[in-house]
This record gives C-alpha cells, structure tokens and sequence, in this order.
C-alpha cells in the first residue's frame, strides 16, 4: 500500500522543468553564486519506496547540488551560509519532466537540489499534497516564505 501511495505522490507532485540544461536553466541567486551552504534543518524526509523517512533530518545544500543529508544526531550543521528551519515540514523531491518522459529525483548525496517543503505529512493524508510551503528548484526557492 505505502508503495502504490508512494507512485501517486510523485505522480501528483509539483512538476518542475528539467534541470539538466535541456530545460529552463536555473533560477539565478546567491546560492548558485557562492560556496556558501544552504541547510534545511529539522524536517522530516520522505524518500521514496523502500527507505526510512528521516526525522528531524540535516539537508546541506551547495550550489545546485545536495551534499550532505542524514540525522541531525548524526549530521554536523555547517557553519556560515542560510540556516532553513524545517521543524514540522515534509521535505521531499520534486519530479522533473523530460524526454521521453517524467525524471522521478530522490534526495541524497549528490542528487539535483530540486525539492518540495510541504506543511503536511502526504503519507498521512494524500489531500495533504495540496500543502506546498515552498518549491526549490536547482538550489533556488522559487517563492519567498
């Protein structure tokens, strides 16, 4: 059941253009400008079928690109760079559509940083979805909190 629920979510999510330079090119902004990290902190990680979700998690984020995830317990925090409280989010990925079809992304090491801040836990609810507090695309929120 979680798997077949699990293909709707990603399905159902917010479709962003490709970011792998066949599609639009990515928002510009201090996080595609500098070294800097950016950190969400706090939320928790729904990751697709298969793995864990992750409370409490630790997302680093550099440049366009995840590079670090994991608990916060297990996780150090870098300094410097934009701290995002993420307590009581969902974070999860975004899915990209491409030829010949949808490119279903997972959040992990080295993935594009292409993710979905929801306000809500969709595996709880699916009506949940409609949640959305915040869209990323390759390392840019694409709104304003």
């Amino acid at each position: 059941m979680q798997h077949v629920l699990y293909r709707f979510l990603i399905s159902a999510l917010v479709v962003l253009p490709a970011c792998n330079g066949r599609g639009s090119p990515p928002p510009s902004g201090p996080n595609t400008t500098t070294d800097l990290p950016m950190t969400i902190l706090g939320a928790k990680v729904i990751n697709g079928p298969g793995a864990e979700p992750i409370d409490d998690a630790v997302v680093v984020i550099r440049g366009t690109i995840i590079e670090t995830i994991g608990t916060r317990a297990g996780t150090p925090v870098p300094k410097g760079g934009t701290i995002v409280d993420g307590r009581g989010q969902i974070l999860i990925a975004a899915q990209t559509l491409d030829e010949p079809g949808p490119t279903f992304l997972s959040i992990e090491t080295g993935a594009p940083a292409d993710l979905v801040l929801l306000s809500a836990d969709p595996l709880v609810n699916i009506q949940n979805l409609s949640a959305i507090e915040r869209v990323m695309q390759a390392g840019q929120w694409l709104d304003t909190p």
